[in-house]
């Protein structure tokens, strides 16, 4: 049996995202006392399974979960070797000082609208060379003893062409800028850029959990890095940036949460600013908060809103008779644009009366083709 041969016997519904088979309810705890929704993952490319739920987290290997329910499994590239849990990477802690915010940089931070208070509230720095430090906390004790988790680099000044923008400390653990500032909610926010982060913060009052990722909009390794946190919310809103790689990353992390509520703000809403931090310089707090009111709901693709269609009147529309008074008294005919479905057991005339119709067509002057797949 393999993976999806399992999951449309005993799992019931279920979606396929990327290599992942993902069942409403996790087969083993199946969602806990509350239920939980989407956490169990089946990747048929690895043979992996796993639910995300903390109370649970079960892993293992498909040939264990064909075990517990007493079926052989099927493996179609490589065999079972035994379930090894994957390595979590290393990193090792910042060593860069933590000291104060010099001159430049707060004349850099003040230019891009960020007041010093909100620089402080981050914990916004400078090094030896005068460039600007970005700590990464992951709680609010680590920002208090000045013990970042992650830091990033970039000069207090506009970028030259050619000019790296920002760079980090190496083998440092790349989590989520602002962590230390959020607290347990339904809702988290997640933008682009540390500036991003620092002017929805400000122009909220602090109001939201608002975290930036930490190495622009390819980078996931967040998600691992942060999934403690992560699992405190349970909904998402995404503020990427108003270009392509800013959408993309929207669409690239609701993949990644699909036990979690998404919403995606309005485009439209940045009105031509690339970015958060661009909308409040030129147009102010407001337009960053009437930005944020716009997340709404991601929109399913291909699904249409049954009050956005517009009716038909049916007289205008073409048809074909199919030659059976009865048949088209009821129907009014085979309409232009219809999908018709003919069933029945064989040998019971479904070819001969669609043959009928066909000729029916003809005689009517309309072009017919008719094709069978067997």
């Amino acid at each position: 049996m393999t993976e999806r041969e399992f999951a449309d016997k005993y799992f019931g519904k279920y979606s396929i995202r990327g290599s992942e088979i993902i069942p409403l309810y996790c087969p083993f705890c199946q969602g806990g006392n509350n239920r939980d929704k989407y956490t169990f993952a089946l990747n048929y490319e690895k043979h992996t399974f796993n639910c995300k739920r903390g109370s649970c987290g079960v892993a293992g290997h498909f040939k264990q979960l064909c075990d517990k329910y007493g079926v052989k499994a099927t493996l179609l590239d490589k065999p079972y070797e035994g379930y090894k849990m994957p390595e979590r990477k290393t990193y090792k802690k910042p060593t860069t000082p933590i000291t104060d915010l010099s001159e430049t940089g707060l004349a850099y931070i003040k230019k891009r609208g960020i007041t010093p208070e909100t620089a402080a509230i981050f914990g916004i720095t400078s090094d030896d060379k005068d460039n600007l430090v970005f700590p990464f906390y992951r709680t609010k004790d680590d920002y208090e003893n000045k013990k970042p988790t992650f830091i990033k680099f970039r000069p207090a000044r506009k970028i030259e062409k050619g000019e790296d923008k920002m760079w980090r400390e190496r083998d440092t653990e790349p989590i989520l800028f602002g962590l230390h500032l959020c607290k347990p909610a339904k809702r988290l926010y997640i933008c682009e850029g540390e500036f991003d982060c620092m002017t929805i913060y400000q122009a909220t009052g602090g109001g939201i959990n608002i975290v930036s990722v930490p190495s622009g909009a390819e980078d996931f390794t967040w998600v691992e890095t942060c999934a403690e946190e992560l699992k405190q919310y349970t909904e998402i809103v995404i503020v990427g940036d108003a270009d392509a790689a800013g959408q993309k990353m929207a669409n690239d992390i609701y993949n990644k949460f699909p036990d979690k509520a998404f919403l995606v703000i309005d485009y439209a809403k940045y009105r031509g600013c690339k970015d958060a931090n661009e909308l409040a310089y030129r147009y102010g707090a407001e337009a960053v908060g009437e930005l944020l009111i716009s997340a709404r709901k991601r929109e399913v693709e291909g699904l249409i809103n049954i009050s956005d269609v517009v009716p038909v009147d049916y007289m205008q529309i073409g048809r074909v008779l199919t030659g059976i008074p009865p048949l088209d008294r009821t129907l009014g005919g085979m309409f232009y644009g219809d999908i018709t479905i003919v069933s029945g057991k064989r040998g019971e005339g479904k070819s001969a009366f669609l043959n009928q119709i066909a000729v029916q067509a003809v005689d009517q002057g309309v072009n017919v083709c008719v094709y069978s797949g067997e």
